[in-house]
């Protein structure tokens, strides 16, 4: 869970578990490759529309996120277009340098914040 977003990254309830997330993975196996992309909102809308509820678009990325760490789906990257599954080892290998790229620039806010605590808080 992260600090502040507690709503929005709490653990995955059973139902995410057991009943949503086989469901978003029978539905990504089909987009292999970027020009199938699905955005997170058409999954949202596509689930309820089979009678699953409504799931917000936060809950969609914790369910993804979940898919991807425990290899539900293998090689599920996105882009500005949506989720889908690389039809490439270069592909794949492009996504990880630029999560790295990513996680390193949160990394330094997160070290330029704690750099300046000691000056002044407020204006």
């Amino acid at each position: 869970m992260i600090q502040g977003f507690e709503n929005y990254t709490a653990s995955l309830t059973p139902y995410e578990k057991d009943t949503l997330v086989p469901a978003i993975c029978s539905g990504l196996k089909r987009c292999l490759g970027a020009r199938y992309a699905i955005r997170n909102k058409d999954i949202c809308r596509s689930l309820e529309r089979q009678g699953y509820g409504k799931v917000s678009e936060a809950r969609m990325r914790k369910c993804i996120n979940y898919i991807r760490i425990n290899g539900l789906v293998q090689h599920l990257l996105a882009n500005s277009h949506g989720y889908y599954i690389a039809t490439s080892v270069e592909e794949v290998q492009e996504y990880a340098d630029s999560l790295k790229e990513r996680a390193e620039a949160i990394w330094a806010v997160r070290g330029a914040l704690i750099g300046q605590l000691p000056g002044k808080l407020f204006l």
